[in-house]
């Protein structure tokens, strides 16, 4: 796997309570809007490339629906490509992730229509690569990895029964790799098995001190992985550890400028990050992280500021003061 890119903002297929949906029709604005044009590169090899460029652009969801449609197409003429499904797997679960982040952030459920649209298109290809790969190489550690994560990422808006019956076999998959492999996934399967402990209630088998045990685990192995910290420092935080939880949370503030692939992910930690900061108390290093955010937003402006659509007089920017309130 090209190491570089595995970054998902995989926080979204995390919010594991039960979070279904009725079934509605879609409008024909809907579908519209869901539609957008793929560059054409001749050459196969530029085509791959081209994708995995525009996979990195997590600011935008059309760049990234580009992307995993063409990785999946590429993907489907070299049924036999391990690497080259793995790709186009990750590509799939970064545009699901795209969209749930947007669809979170559309607070009055103003394009709910296109968002059901475009999560249909990114599951039906993020399934049927999870399946092509387990027939492929079903002991790859990575592998495994992924067919855990994509089970969180697919069954995330289903009902109770589902959503419990996936996270408990992507937890037993998770672990299977991290026992083959600490590393499977770069990192991630760990990360996403200490995740996993923190978000589920110990009805369901939850635990937030194994959260930290495992998160610090994956800590000693990719300290520089800023979603990880933010992570860790909930954890820590629901453990009452706050001067710990700082710590993490000063260790995202003072983090090197990101690659451009992170750029995207370290603006929305940032903001997650803060927002700690302010429940803690801590107004100076809320502050910190306010203006880390602010500089990159202003030093890279295609990013996306995350900023909620307002909804009955809440979210979306300061009636007052004209001010973003996220």
């Amino acid at each position: 796997m090209t190491r570089a890119r595995t970054a998902i903002l995989l926080g979204t297929a995390l919010l594991l309570l039960p979070r279904a949906e009725a079934q509605q029709v879609k409008s024909p604005d809907a579908v519209a809007r869901a539609t957008y044009a793929c560059p054409e590169v001749p050459d196969r090899e530029a085509r791959v490339a081209r994708a995995l460029e525009l996979r990195d652009r997590r600011y935008d969801k059309n760049a990234v629906a580009c992307a995993a449609d063409i990785l999946f197409a590429e993907s489907v003429a070299r049924a036999k490509d391990v690497e080259l499904a793995k790709e186009a797997l990750l590509a799939s679960l970064a545009y699901l992730d795209v969209v749930t982040l947007l669809k979170a952030h559309d607070l009055a459920g103003t394009y709910v229509d296109e968002w059901k649209v475009r999560l249909e298109h990114g599951k039906a290809q993020a399934k049927a690569l999870s399946e092509r790969l387990n027939a492929l190489a079903a002991n790859d550690p990575d592998v495994i990895a992924m067919e855990g994560t994509t089970l969180l990422v697919v069954h995330q808006f289903d009902n109770l029964i589902t959503v419990a019956h996936s996270v408990r076999k992507a937890r037993g998959l998770l672990e299977r790799a991290v026992e083959l492999d600490p590393m499977a996934f770069d990192g991630w399967a760990l990360t996403l098995l200490g995740r996993i402990h923190f978000e589920l209630p110990a009805i369901l088998g939850g635990d937030s001190a194994k959260s930290v045990e495992i998160l610090e685990r994956a800590f000693a192995q990719t300290p520089g992985n800023v979603q990880l910290l933010r992570y860790l420092a909930e954890s820590y935080d629901q453990e009452l550890q706050e001067t710990k939880a700082i710590a993490m949370l000063q260790r995202i503030r003072d983090l090197p400028d990101p690659a451009s692939v992170d750029l995207q992910l370290t603006v929305d930690e940032l903001r997650l990050a803060q927002g700690l900061a302010t429940r803690l108390a801590h107004e100076a290093l809320a502050a910190g992280l306010q203006a880390r955010r602010r500089a990159l937003l202003e030093t890279h402006p295609m990013l996306d500021p995350r900023v909620s659509v307002q909804a009955a007089g809440h979210g979306g920017d300061n009636p007052i003061t004209g001010e973003a309130q996220y």
